[in-house]
């Protein structure tokens, strides 16, 4: 679902989320908790690496967003990028960013 949005004199499309995609309260709840399964089942049962789950996860959260919900794929696959450049600056500067600065004395 689209609606249009004026800026800057320009009309553009934005995507409205719809709330209960499948008519049903229960089934919406249960395709929501897809990725969430299945990274638990590729973590605990199938004992994959954190990385690998997390980007098979990621995936299947994509392909759900797009299918199920109707989410624009351009528009998803870029918040899933900012989204994951956001996470590795911020962990990145909790691990590096602790370090005393180098003096060369």
């Amino acid at each position: 679902m689209f609606i249009f949005k004026i800026l800057y004199r320009k009309m553009i499309w934005v995507f409205a989320q719809p709330l209960n995609p499948t008519g049903n309260v229960v089934l919406t709840i249960i395709a929501s908790l897809i990725p969430l399964i299945a990274l638990f089942i590729m973590l605990a049962v199938l004992r994959f690496s954190a990385w690998l789950a997390s980007l098979i996860g990621s995936i299947i959260t994509i392909i759900v967003a797009v299918s199920l919900w109707g989410a624009p794929p351009s528009g998803t696959v870029k918040a899933w990028l900012i989204g994951a450049l956001v996470g590795s600056w911020n962990i990145s500067w909790i691990v590096f960013g602790d370090f005393p600065p180098i003096t060369f004395s």
